[in-house]
């Protein structure tokens, strides 16, 4: 094996960005995924904020680097908040759903919009949106009831005009290759000034649970029943701060997640970022942590493994602040940042989202975690892996006493940002030992929307690097090429470790040779199906010589 590794103290991003975005928007959501199918996670940004009706925006990702101008607009615009991204019709394509807020002093609700991913392009103009408009500044995506497809929530209400409002959830009645369907099935039973919303499992029962972040209100979290939620909440924080975004992960890795928010103090409080610990499945009601800078517009918080050393370290940022990151060490979170970087001029940045995602094109690590139902950080359904973010899951296996067994693809739900897996329905066999889920990650680089609109996005690369040869696993054949997933779901599957010019031929049982189209991508081969394939065994070859694996199509193609 041979292994070239290059260690750095302390936190290895750049010291200033190497990417910025064109300028002209008030950028406030980032997310990332790879939208187009070449293997490479691209951005999606939501602009206009309180400022301005603007298009949102996706800039794709070339070779490592995103580009500086947006490949796709919105045809609408809208005064848009933050973003989640995900399979909302499980076509394999990610989708977009976007949080609209309201125009700065006139406050009236908005319509928050769904853009399907249309085989690589998303669609100009959304094809869902609520019955009813509602100002929300937030959403997040989440298989809450396990039905194998993404639901949304919205974080709703507008503090600076005294307009609480409920919080909501809709279930996904979307059906594959279908546009958007969704019903409204809960909301809290008290309106609060919602800013941020995410779906976490806190208390380990393998279903995700609801927290929500509130301005000058006390945070709070609904705990999933069985896929119900009461109406009232089943923890509060004690304090009532100005939180206008929130975090989780598992800090000091006791099989917990633990919370962290950014509290902003424009309209009073103290402004600060703080971490509440998890202990034992309940969130203590005060911070353990909270950062000793002086600050007054904390406004962005995002958790994820900077430095490669297994603990998730804290990127946080404010309006016309610093965007800084807190080093874990050893589980717990050094007071004062190690890392950070402003402009020359401070009015150049105003931070809206902090988000890590493994953007270079650079050999991704490859890693096997086995996660055992029942024991502590395990629940059955929902899982969270050792680091955070991820690039993807490249297949699940059960491990039996009789052996292995693969799960098929339809029952993986992936929250990468998060490193976290979702199994459906969930696996009560007590003849199941563990599973091991196969998965690719590098050490995060940094990207910063930007709200202040003669500067554009900013993106800091990750100087942590490491080229690796890796030996053979079990999700990696020892010829060294590999299907991905197996069993296929759909009528597209990804051939990795292949040369992009490769010859790839498809047959059926019966030896029929089946057409196929091929989409060359940095790691391999992306393959189209022809549609109106039935489900089955096929024989895949790469070459013309005897490297050939079987692939199973696991349910007719749309």
């Amino acid at each position: 094996m041979i292994l070239l590794l290059v260690f750095l103290a302390g936190i290895p991003l750049e010291t200033t960005p190497s990417w910025e975005s064109q300028p002209g928007f008030y950028a406030t959501g980032g997310g990332f995924a790879d939208f187009n199918g070449d293997d490479l996670l691209d951005l999606a940004v939501a602009n206009g904020n309180d400022m301005a009706s603007q298009p949102n925006h996706l800039f794709l990702n070339q070779g490592g680097t995103l580009e500086t101008s947006p490949a796709w607009s919105s045809a609408d615009t809208r005064y848009s908040g933050h973003l989640a991204v995900g399979d909302l019709n499980n076509d394999g394509w990610p989708d977009l759903v976007v949080a609209n807020y309201a125009e700065a002093y006139q406050w009236q609700p908005q319509y928050s919009t769904v853009y399907l991913n249309l085989g690589g392009t998303l669609e100009a103009n959304p094809s869902w949106q609520p019955p009813e408009p509602f100002i929300s500044f937030a959403c997040a995506l989440g298989d809450f009831d396990l039905d194998g497809d993404l639901d949304l929530a919205f974080a709703c209400g507008e503090s600076y005009s005294h307009q609480p409002d409920v919080q909501r959830l809709y279930r996904n009645l979307t059906v594959e290759g279908d546009t958007g369907q969704f019903e409204l099935v809960w909301t809290s039973g008290q309106a609060y000034y919602g800013y941020d919303v995410a779906f976490a499992d806190l208390n380990n029962d393998g279903w995700p649970d609801l927290v929500f972040g509130c301005e000058h209100q006390p945070n709070l979290v609904f705990l999933n029943q069985g896929g119900t939620f009461a109406d009232t909440p089943s923890w509060q924080s004690d304090d009532a701060w100005g939180t206008l975004q929130v975090a989780l992960a598992d800090v000091n890795r006791d099989g917990f997640v633990d919370l962290a928010t950014a509290d902003n103090a424009q309209t009073g409080g103290i402004s600060r970022f703080r971490l509440y610990l998890n202990q034992g499945g309940t969130l203590q009601g005060s911070p353990i942590w909270t950062s000793s800078e002086v600050q007054t517009y904390a406004s962005t918080v995002a958790f994820g493994d900077v430095d490669g050393d297994g603990w998730p370290d804290l990127a946080a940022g404010g309006w016309w602040e610093p965007v800084a990151v807190y080093q874990n060490l050893g589980g717990t979170l050094e007071d004062t940042a190690s890392w950070h970087w402003q402009p020359p001029s401070p009015y150049d940045l105003v931070c809206e989202k902090v988000t890590f995602a493994p953007v270079q094109a650079v050999p991704l690590r490859q890693a096997v975690d086995t996660l055992v139902p029942g024991t502590l950080g395990h629940a059955r359904g929902w899982f969270y892996l050792k680091t955070r973010p991820i690039y993807t899951v490249d297949s699940v296996r059960l491990v039996l006493a009789s052996g292995h067994q693969l799960l098929d693809p339809h029952q993986v739900r992936v929250d990468a940002e998060q490193g976290a897996v979702t199994l459906l329905p969930p696996v009560a066999d007590s003849a199941v030992l563990a599973y091991r889920v196969y998965y690719r990650w590098n050490p995060p680089d940094l990207v910063v929307t930007n709200w202040e609109s003669s500067r554009g996005n900013f993106g800091f690369r990750n100087l942590l690097t490491r080229v690796e040869e890796y030996p053979p696993v079990a999700s990696r054949p020892a010829a060294g090429w590999h299907i991905v997933p197996n069993p296929v779901r759909g009528r597209v599957f990804r051939v990795l470790g292949v040369a992009s010019t490769a010859e790839v031929r498809l047959w059926n049982i019966s030896g029929r040779r089946v057409p196929i189209t091929l989409q060359a991508t940095p790691t391999g081969l992306r393959v189209h199906l022809p549609p109106g394939l039935p489900q089955g065994v096929y024989l895949l070859r790469v070459g013309k010589g005897p490297a050939q694996r079987l692939l199973y199509l696991g349910e007719d193609s749309p």
